[in-house]
């Protein structure tokens, strides 16, 4: 028998003092966390009281975590949250306000570094306002059904972030102090970036939920023209795991899980206030395009088995030359496991054809089948498994990914629902029509949230995948989207994407360096 792992904390009150901050939990099971102002040290313990208080105490129901910035220590706190669903049998949460607390004083800056101190703080903000944080104090959520289900068995009991997909773990860098800290584990609540959403109907009267989940990876997480294509180690960007999950009347579960990510070759597309800057491929003698490629699909495989590899990109024009560097790169390195279908949208479906996807179906149908799907049966036991997936992209892996993926997932769930025994040989979903009109606005929305992280905006096309067919204010709302995009991306996605850093860690702020804020040249003057 392992030691037990002590509940996570769901809320809890910030009171501050001169000499600390105390994080006073609303369980009284859990002892208070304190935080020294000095040096930022946690130590476990203590009472609040007004006496000494320096401020009203805040209220909040998340450590998001700490950061280090010129003055010294800032806490990263969730202070509200919305019950959107369940997942795995426990209550899942999204962030919906955040607050930064300083645990140090500005007093030592110099004014120059006063004003970096409030460009970081600023940027730290347009971060934390990212749109889709969730979380759960029980569950994991970063985890599908299928690979929970078939892990090892577990040596003891392991807190929550010891459970977690890594991948998806998005304030884990933030978490770092508290984590090395074990007393404060009771704090410690893994924070995932994606969507959850679940709808509720039937299919000949027998009453089914459907969750759809997606989990944004933290690896080259980013906005949408500062983050483009693989990094040197394989990490791509916008990599999005999707999970849909079904599940009937009397607790039978299917499971069926999909990706996306950007073209996983070196590849560029440099802001310079033209509406649609060149698309560049990378390469070296030192660094040649299979390297980066092999390493994601070799990820891919230990992760997921087979893979077909969608490519919806255009096969002619720009499109084409980070289309052709991928072909050529899959052909490369000739891996057996790895399946490459390019498929032309915009030739074949246009603008309102979407429904000449079913020449993909053509294509990798068979293989999708054999990938299969997770069933796990009203006992819990493992009835059937998932072998391999579906990894799709365009070039920013949104628009045209969403409309494909749900087309996938509807033939996916067709199948799922008829071996559970609610859809005759012949039926479609379609036939049922709350049903039908749930479904399809739920993946709307999973489009949505995806594009909105990456780009600012809700996803083009949107109006097909969410009523089945292009309209004229679906057309408007594109063009609408498509000049917020282009002015996100020139004016105000890099301070998002440097705010973003700041969380990853991928950029730590030290004392004694130059400032990044320093304009030189023409930069003074604009």
């Amino acid at each position: 028998m392992g030691v037990p792992v002590p509940a996570l904390c769901t809320g809890f009150r910030v009171w501050q003092y001169s000499d600390q901050l105390l994080l006073e939990p609303l369980d009284a099971s859990t002892s208070c966390l304190a935080i020294r102002r000095s040096d930022g040290s946690l130590s476990v313990g203590g009472e609040p009281s007004l006496a000494g208080t320096v401020s009203e105490p805040k209220s909040a129901c998340l450590l998001l975590g700490f950061i280090e910035l010129l003055a010294g220590t800032y806490v990263l706190l969730v202070t509200n949250r919305q019950l959107v669903g369940a997942f795995k049998g426990a209550h899942v949460f999204r962030a919906t306000a955040f607050d930064i607390v300083p645990c140090c004083s500005k007093d030592s800056l110099t004014p120059k570094q006063k004003a970096d101190e409030e460009e970081y703080l600023v940027r730290l903000r347009s971060a934390l306002s990212a749109h889709g944080l969730f979380f759960s104090y029980s569950a994991d959520i970063t985890t599908s059904l299928q690979r929970e289900a078939l892990a090892e068995a577990s040596t003891g009991p392991k807190p929550l972030w010891k459970q977690v997909d890594d991948r998806f773990f998005w304030n884990l860098h933030l978490q770092q102090r508290a984590i090395s800290c074990p007393e404060a584990a009771p704090f410690v609540v893994p924070v995932m970036q994606g969507s959850f959403a679940s709808i509720q109907s039937a299919i000949n009267k027998c009453p089914v939920e459907v969750t759809l989940i997606a989990r944004r990876s933290v690896d080259r997480i980013g906005t949408r023209m500062w983050r483009r294509g693989a990094d040197s180690k394989g990490a791509v960007a916008n990599f999005v795991e999707t999970e849909q999950v079904v599940t009937v009347d009397g607790g039978a579960v299917a499971s069926y899980v999909q990706v996306r990510g950007s073209i996983p070759v070196l590849w560029e597309q440099i802001v310079d206030l033209t509406y649609k800057p060149k698309l560049q491929t990378v390469v070296t003698a030192a660094q040649p395009f299979e390297a980066p490629l092999r390493q994601h699909l070799r990820g891919l495989n230990e992760i997921y088995g087979p893979v077909i590899a969608v490519d919806l990109v255009n096969q002619h024009g720009g499109e084409s030359r980070i289309g052709s560097a991928y072909a050529g790169a899959v052909n490369a390195i000739k891996d057996a496991d790895i399946r490459y279908v390019p498929f032309d949208f915009h030739k074949e479906c246009g603008h309102t054809n979407f429904h000449q996807l079913s020449l993909l179906d053509d294509q990798i149908g068979q293989d999708m089948e054999a990938q299969g799907f997770f069933l796990q049966g009203k006992d819990g036991s493992v009835q059937k498994q998932q072998h391999g997936t579906v990894r799709t992209n365009c070039v920013d892996c949104l628009d045209r990914t969403n409309v494909s993926q749900s087309w996938f997932a509807r033939h996916v769930l067709e199948q799922e629902l008829r071996q559970m025994g609610l859809l005759g040989k012949d039926e479609q979903v379609a036939e049922h029509s709350d049903f039908d009109a749930k479904y399809k606005i739920m993946w709307a929305d999973h489009g949505d949230d995806i594009s909105t992280q990456y780009t600012g905006t809700p996803a083009l096309k949107g109006d097909f995948v969410r009523y089945g067919k292009r309209s004229p204010e679906g057309f408007l709302q594109d063009g609408v989207s498509a000049v917020q995009r282009y002015f996100f991306n020139n004016y105000t996605d890099g301070v998002r994407q440097d705010g973003l850093d700041l969380i990853m860690g991928n950029f730590t702020v030290k004392q004694g360096v130059p400032s990044p804020f320093t304009r030189t040249g023409i930069e003074k003057y604009t």
